[in-house]
């Protein structure tokens, strides 16, 4: 890994944030590569995430009034997160 030292002069060399820096090393362990997804994927990633039949959704909330956006995400039957779930 590489240490904070030398984060600070990558930053200070190339203007590329630390914060930068650590996505793409975690990127790397993860993956194996620092490449971000190409846009077609990305947005192919964020449609897989989406709740598509919003009736279904509404019913479900009634169903479950006092939950809150992180526990319907648990609830719902497909894997969502807590933000596509307002």
């Amino acid at each position: 890994m590489v240490s904070t030292l030398q984060h600070t002069k990558s930053t200070l060399l190339s203007s590329i944030k630390c914060n930068t820096i650590d996505l793409w090393l975690k990127r790397r362990a993860a993956t194996g590569d620092v490449l971000t997804l190409s846009r077609q994927e990305a947005a192919s990633s964020r449609a897989r995430r989406a709740i598509t039949n919003t009736s279904e959704f509404e019913a479900f909330v009634r169903e479950h009034p006092s939950a809150t956006q992180a526990e319907l995400a648990q609830l719902w039957f497909e894997p969502v997160s807590r933000h596509t779930v307002v």
